[in-house]
């Protein structure tokens, strides 16, 4: 069912990982979402644009980062 926010070709990639927004990835990593984007215009973390320009994160880059600091 697609997502009421962002819609079926927003929230997925197309090899089927789940997008998240740079609001989504901040809370995670606890920082402003201004942070999230700037980690990536500095490629600390990986993101794609939606035809519509806007960020988006793939969960399992994220997923990778956090296991990652966590080792």
């Amino acid at each position: 069912m697609p997502s009421p926010r962002t819609g079926a070709l927003q929230d997925r990639d197309p090899v089927g990982d789940r997008l998240l927004t740079p609001g989504e990835v901040a809370r995670i990593f606890g920082v402003d979402p201004k942070t999230v984007n700037r980690w990536a215009l500095t490629g600390k973390i990986p993101s794609i644009r939606t035809p519509s320009n806007h960020r988006r994160y793939r969960e399992t880059d994220i997923k990778a980062l956090i296991n990652a600091s966590t080792s």
